[in-house]
């Protein structure tokens, strides 16, 4: 499930006492859990409402900045509070977790030069290495993020490159 907010419509009582974190990025991910902590009901529709664009500076294509590892610390605290509050979902929160440092490695193999490149990626690989027994056996997380974990656990630069044929593929006119 998304975490985004712009798929959702909440009540105003909400955010009485919770704010989204200034200065943050991914600040959705911050507050989701909690915010469904809040509520009584949810509801869900299954209609498409809803069409998202990526733009060509949005956080998803910005260059590869600090403000990018908030998406782990979000999803880590998402993690800490499932695990107190709702145990039975778990394996989707660390899903969650999982998929982020999925997110964070690929976006600085994409990144075109930065200085934080070389210390992501070996930082993100070990972290997936470590965790690659979670990670394929976590049923919530996608197969094909599971296939792309047996690639990287023996070859990173065959993993480097079904990373960059996928974003080539996302960009048609380059």
């Amino acid at each position: 499930a998304q975490v985004s907010a712009c798929n959702k419509l909440y009540k105003r009582e909400l955010f009485n006492e919770l704010k989204y974190p200034e200065g943050r990025s991914h600040e959705d991910t911050f507050v989701i859990i909690k915010l469904l902590l809040e509520c009584q009901k949810v509801v869900i529709d299954p209609n498409v409402r809803y069409y998202y664009y990526h733009r060509d500076d949005s956080i998803i294509t910005k260059k590869l900045s600090l403000a990018d590892y908030d998406l782990i610390e979000a999803s880590q605290a998402n993690y800490e509070l499932v695990k107190d509050n709702y145990p039975s979902a778990l394996k989707q929160a660390e899903m969650r977790v999982l998929w982020s440092h999925f997110w964070l490695l690929d976006k600085a193999i994409i990144a075109e030069d930065s200085t934080l490149k070389d210390k992501t990626i070996k930082a993100e690989v070990e972290y997936l290495k470590q965790h690659y027994s979670q990670i394929i056996s976590n049923p919530y997380l996608e197969v094909k993020r599971v296939k792309a974990m047996k690639v990287l656990k023996h070859s990173y630069p065959l993993y480097c490159l079904l990373v960059q044929l996928r974003q080539r593929k996302k960009k048609p006119n380059e």
